[in-house]
């Protein structure tokens, strides 16, 4: 992709700011000026120009043809309304810029004399036939000439385009900088830049939380890729709202003051009928926070209504499952029914599009409202039992981990006071752990035992084999007689090896507990420990210097152990 450089900087303009556009009388203009001429480039000043980047490649090319050949198509310009001998730049702003680069003095110019009107139809249109204007520019135009009274029907017979391209691309200059500049680094393709442009500030904010394809939440969004599908799934679930389906009356002006009825209301589809063709005659709000907020507004209403002729609050109900909400029944805690059902109540709805409207359901015994502290108090009681749960699954990895290192410190002289039966009991051990579940690529498995603990290559070539055909028995068979081979010391270390350590410290905590009974003093008691090592890990706060009763009851471990987890792997 070719280098994109923005323009240069207007020049200064002694008589005031370079945008300003003032209606020129025919009395305060030289009636004859030469058709074409030479004009001093410190005598022009510029007015914001349509583009705002060219390919700095083209710019290359064109100042060398300039430096080379002279300017060979004259600019366009009018004299300036405001100071005599002056001029502003009409049509020709790269040719502008290449003479500047090229280092000349002046350039071929036509000056004629035009009415602001005619100064914004030659500066935006001209500019917009030339090659590779960018979306961008072309809505920057488009909105300045609808701002200085020209139609889209007029623009749109200019540039040879339908009205409805001309409406779109206009629509773009209202992108918030966040989408702007997407749009501008290819990040936001043009089809969806158009569906945001139509949503106000407030929506296209909101938009600014859509996931990744993947669903995942991006924290940097500068670099983010945005797709088509992307953006309309997003408005489609998270902004527009069905105006047709909408619960409360849709021309109440009071019912939300400061929004006003939804007919008259800009922040619709139907306000913008060039721009929402593919809708047809539906009209969608395009701002669900006050969508909502009328919603709410409507079913607080018809409360107060129902609790003034009733004498006492309705029971309200919402279509949501397991939701707790101050004061509102679950949909698991009653059943749809009609007047007639026994033991039919008629409640509120207070969501969906029946939100605010009367029903009769039958509730069940333990529907029972509750209010914001009875929620607040269930969510912590919740919070409690889970916390519970995890310092329990914290406190069985700690302790599995202090009770590996005490035992693998007594194992080799368990192992040699108590003879045989030990040893083939380690053997079973280390060989079904390998076996089932430990390794995921036998291969790699069988190199690291061959180069760490001496296994014989040869005898094992064909595990893969014997693997993927679900023969586990046959890859056991191998382990337990290369296990067999190893001294008593080196089975132990073995058990132990940090690259099975995951499995057998977790899900083999009863194989350990076995093992010990083989030792003169029985299974260790780490308790105490475990209790002062899961609080220095998990529950004291550290320093950036690090936390010293942590590290000293780490000391022990970090040779043997990598660091401990959240949660202990289910079995």
């Amino acid at each position: 992709m070719a280098k994109r450089v923005k323009a240069d900087a207007p020049a200064p303009n002694p008589t005031g700011p370079n945008v300003a556009l003032v209606e020129a009388t025919p009395a305060a203009q030289p009636q004859v000026h030469h058709a074409l001429q030479y004009v001093a480039l410190a005598d022009i000043d510029l007015v914001e120009n349509t583009r705002s980047e060219y390919e700095e490649d083209e710019m290359v090319g064109l100042t060398q043809s300039v430096r080379a050949h002279g300017v060979l198509q004259p600019i366009s310009l009018r004299p300036h309304p405001l100071a005599p001998d002056r001029y502003q730049l009409a049509a020709g702003h790269r040719r502008y810029f290449a003479s500047e680069r090229a280092g000349l003095a002046d350039i071929p110019a036509s000056i004629r004399e035009m009415t602001d009107h005619q100064f914004l139809e030659i500066q935006l249109l001209e500019n917009l036939q030339r090659q590779n204007v960018s979306p961008a520019d072309e809505a920057r135009a488009f909105a300045n000439l609808l701002a200085n009274d020209f139609t889209v029907e007029e623009i749109a017979e200019h540039v040879g385009k339908p009205a409805r391209f001309v409406a779109q691309r206009a629509k773009l200059a209202d992108l918030i900088p966040f989408w702007m500049v997407a749009l501008r680094e290819n990040r936001l393709p043009l089809v969806a830049a158009h569906e945001l442009a139509r949503l106000p500030a407030a929506s296209q904010e909101k938009a600014c939380s859509i996931t990744d394809p993947y669903g995942y939440t991006v924290k940097d969004r500068t670099s983010l890729k945005y797709t088509a599908d992307m953006v309309r799934k997003y408005i489609s679930s998270e902004i527009m709202r069905d105006l047709h389906q909408a619960a409360f009356p849709k021309v109440d002006e009071l019912l939300l003051p400061a929004a006003g009825a939804c007919t008259t209301c800009p922040k619709r589809s139907g306000a913008y009928q060039l721009l929402f063709e593919e809708e047809g005659a539906k009209d969608f709000c395009l701002d669900a926070v006050c969508f909502g907020a009328k919603k709410m507004a409507f079913v607080e209403r018809r409360t107060l209504e129902l609790t003034q002729d009733a004498g006492k609050a309705p029971v309200r109900i919402t279509a949501e499952w397991n939701t707790k909400t101050p004061g509102v029944v679950p949909r698991n805690d009653y059943q749809p029914a009609t007047s007639s059902t026994k033991g039919a109540v008629e409640v509120l709805v207070v969501d969906g599009p029946d939100a605010g409207q009367l029903k009769h359901v039958v509730l069940s015994s333990r529907a029972k409202p509750l209010d914001a502290d009875q929620i607040a108090q269930q969510e912590r009681s919740k919070k409690e039992v889970e916390a519970a749960r995890i310092r329990a699954n914290r406190l069985k990895r700690v302790t599995n981990q202090l009770l590996a290192q005490e035992l693998r410190a007594q194992f080799v002289t368990g192992l040699e006071q108590n003879g045989p039966g030990a040893r083939q009991l380690l053997v079973h051990f280390v060989a079904r752990a390998i076996t089932y579940g430990v390794s995921k690529a036998p291969i790699d498995t069988l190199e690291y035992l061959v180069q760490q603990y001496g296994f014989d290559r040869a005898a094992g070539t064909d595990l893969d084999t014997q693997y993927r055909s679900s023969e586990p028995t046959l890859h056991e068979q191998y382990l337990r007689r290369q296990l067999a081979r190893l001294d008593a010391s080196v089975l132990v270390v073995l058990y132990f090896d940090l690259k099975f350590r995951e499995r057998i410290e977790n899900e083999e905590y009863d194989n350990q507990r076995a093992l010990a009974k083989y030792l003169p003093g029985g299974v260790p008691d780490v308790s105490a420990e475990a209790e002062q090592l899961l609080v220095a890990r998990f529950y004291t706060p550290r320093t950036k210097k690090g936390n010293d009763s942590a590290e000293v009851l780490e000391q022990a471990l970090q040779q043997q152990f990598e660091p401990v987890g959240e949660e202990v792997p289910h079995a």
